[in-house]
């Protein structure tokens, strides 16, 4: 069975139509990012990309935290290059509206304060190039995005420590509410898949942490561009930052790392780097009870 590659692609959707699924993988991928930020900060591009991925349309207040921190030539400057990306010039221009006449407002910005969620209602209405009632997270187009977190990035650069701080406990606030926001009432058939894998091996908590993460940044693309190809968590190199997002201390994850390696869960390299394997990622996806005895169990003689 070949993995499921759609499975790279999951969207945090604004139309309350995501699967169980994908809401748990989008809520830990928001988890992850919490952590490295509250540990590392939010400065970089590829960070306040995958933010505005996790967060969707509540990135369009993100620009007017940093507004004010930025004097009045500087910020004429920004909110003309926001307007050249067809990021909405409202966005930072702060004007409300009392009364939202325009498209029906994605759930996701119900996470907001009452100001800002005007503010967003606002945008929606007014911008004629604005998002479509596909039920997409399209604040912006696609190929927008990485030029909307280079934008913020450099805003974030020029607004100073008082200014940076602001945004970043701001960014983090977002994020939980994003996170508490994704969950769901039954389990997703990922978390029962792991339930059942961690019962049959005895798995600790920062053991089944582990394969959680390193299927999530081989199965998903936009965790798998920050926290693989970018922060290199599955190398040598990235470990601080691998340490960090799952809460673990060097100690355990190298007896974990020993563990799943004996077990053939995860491949190790000689220069440290380690993935999941393929038949560990196919049982996550699809917990057939064939597929562990064929993968995991040894046939023995009679």
């Amino acid at each position: 069975m070949a993995i499921d590659r759609r499975k790279r692609h999951f969207r945090a959707n604004e139309n309350g139509c995501e699967t169980a699924d994908e809401r748990f993988i989008w809520g830990k991928t928001a988890q992850y990012l919490q952590r490295h930020v509250e540990r590392f900060g939010c400065r970089g591009s590829e960070t306040l990309e995958l933010a505005c991925r996790v967060l969707g349309t509540v990135s369009l207040t993100l620009p007017k935290t940093l507004m004010a921190s930025l004097g009045a030539r500087a910020a004429a400057r920004f909110a003309e290059e926001l307007a050249e990306i067809d990021v909405y010039s409202d966005a930072v221009q702060g004007s409300l509206s009392s009364h939202s006449t325009g498209p029906k407002v994605p759930r996701e910005l119900k996470c907001l304060t009452r100001e800002d969620r005007r503010e967003v209602e606002e945008m929606l209405s007014r911008s004629d190039d604005g998002p479509e009632e596909t039920g997409d997270d399209r604040f912006a187009m696609e190929a927008d995005l990485s030029d909307f977190a280079e934008l913020l990035n450099r805003m974030l650069r020029k607004s100073g420590a008082k200014g940076a701080a602001q945004f970043r406990r701001r960014l983090t606030r977002l994020i939980e509410r994003r996170i508490q926001g994704l969950k769901c009432r039954s389990r997703s058939n990922l978390q029962k898949n792991l339930k059942s894998f961690a019962e049959i091996f005895s798995l600790t908590e920062p053991e089944q942490e582990l394969v959680l993460f390193l299927f999530i940044i081989k199965c998903h693309g936009p965790a798998e561009s920050f926290f693989d190809s970018h922060l290199k968590c599955g190398e040598f190199c990235g470990r601080k930052y691998l340490l960090n997002v799952l809460r673990i201390g060097n100690p355990e994850l190298l007896e974990a790392i020993d563990k799943f390696d004996r077990l053939g869960i995860i491949s190790t390299y000689s220069d440290g780097e380690i993935s999941i394997e393929d038949d560990m990622t196919k049982y996550l996806q699809n917990a057939q009870g064939s597929l562990l005895t064929k993968h995991f169990y040894r046939r023995t003689p009679k």
